[in-house]
């Protein structure tokens, strides 16, 4: 999870390329930190095969339409298909597993890795970027506070309903200083973005088969 949680405590902040840059400063003795560069690893290897796989590149055009088929008058709204989608497989994940369940796993991760996850965020990023030491503490801040958020639930379990997914959508566009949604556009996609809810339960079944 941490690549994609450092983008959106800060979009400057993402994982040093290649990402053998990153590996000299972990220690041989620290296990902790070790498997938290490695789990970004797999990240940044899943990612590589996601977005050119067919499983992705058909829903994301699945959400264009559907976002297209809301017929609400917003601005740039399908330029937001891409990271709609994303959401719409981590609300089927969730319904697959329990919201509890995924809050819990969540929970025990950040626990577990908060300090190497710290250090991981310096020995990809803020060690080889100039001035970045500016906001470093900011993005700490930002990274124990959406920690905790996650940790509680109610933000996992938005995931798994239409009506989350389009809070999440329009906390994106904010961050990207566009207008919030009315109610009424709220509604109307809503009830576009439930219609692919079955199209991404079996994208993530297809998804957890090829393992």
């Amino acid at each position: 999870m941490l690549p994609d949680l450092w983008r959106m405590a800060d979009r400057r902040v993402r994982p040093a390329m290649p990402p053998s840059l990153a590996w000299r400063t972990v220690g041989d003795g620290d296990g902790d930190a070790r498997d938290v560069m490695r789990g970004i690893e797999h990240h940044l290897e899943a990612d590589l095969w996601f977005h050119d796989a067919s499983v992705f590149t058909t829903g994301e055009r699945a959400t264009i339409d559907a976002l297209k088929g809301a017929a609400v008058a917003v601005k740039k709204l399908t330029l937001f298909a891409h990271p709609l989608w994303e959401m719409c497989l981590d609300g089927a994940l969730v319904r697959k597993l329990g919201g509890e369940a995924v809050r819990v796993s969540v929970a025990a991760g950040f626990a577990a890795a908060a300090t190497a996850a710290r250090r991981a965020a310096r020995a990809h990023h803020f060690e080889h970027v100039a001035g970045a030491t500016e906001y470093v503490n900011a993005f700490d801040e930002r990274m124990v506070w959406m920690a905790d958020e996650l940790s509680k639930g109610p933000w996992i379990a938005g995931y798994g309903h239409a009506d989350g997914l389009v809070r999440g959508l329009a906390g994106i566009r904010r961050r990207f200083g566009l207008a919030p949604f009315t109610d009424e556009e709220r509604d109307k996609l809503a009830v576009a973005i439930a219609t692919l809810e079955p199209r991404a339960d079996a994208a993530v079944e297809e998804i957890l088969e090829r393992g």
